[in-house]
């Protein structure tokens, strides 16, 4: 028997809550992420629109955020914020559709990223963001694949701890709890 809580919050983890005591994670906001990671002061041309689409995404509107990230790319194509724009946009598609095909196209933003971008900060969050995004479809293959890209790039630090962190649910959520440990 368990108790599933459900919340109406993004940022409120879903959690399966077994009689027991125990704690198991099962949904794509269990594990840290603070989103896209963006270099103050923003510089480049399109700064003010991603000024203004970063704390409508922070105020909880996804729509007026994603306007605004989709018009600096129409605008200014050869921007530096180009990267971040497309970084957020791939997480505003995952919020707006929570559903396994948008979980996929998401996936594909972030690969398109990956080969359009030397944007460093968003680089390897973006490599485990697509081992998150596997997870939650049950791709786990795919999952700890993308997860060892980060540690093979960057075996130590925070993205190598998040990386660890999503192996970790990765194999609890596959079944392999001995992996996990």
């Amino acid at each position: 028997k368990s108790v599933t809580s459900e919340a109406n919050d993004s940022h409120v983890p879903n959690t399966h809550v077994p009689t027991d005591g125990a704690f198991m994670p099962t949904g794509p906001s269990d594990l840290p992420d603070e989103g896209p990671r963006v270099e103050l002061p923003l510089q480049g041309e399109g700064a003010l629109l991603v000024e203004v689409a970063i704390s409508a995404y922070r105020q909880g509107n996804v729509t007026a955020a994603e306007t605004q990230f989709t018009r600096l790319i129409q605008q200014f194509p050869n921007s530096p914020l180009v990267s971040v724009s497309r970084a957020f946009l791939a997480e505003i598609r995952v919020i707006k559709d929570p559903t396994a095909e948008s979980r996929f196209k998401a996936i594909d933003d972030y690969r398109g990223l990956l080969s359009k971008s030397n944007d460093k900060p968003n680089v390897l969050r973006a490599k485990w963001r697509i081992g998150d995004l596997y997870v939650d479809v049950d791709f786990h293959v795919e999952a700890l694949a993308a997860y060892e890209q980060v540690l093979a790039q960057q075996p130590a630090g925070p993205d190598a701890d998040r990386a660890r962190l999503g192996i970790g649910r990765n194999y609890l959520t596959w079944g392999k709890y001995a992996e996990a440990e």
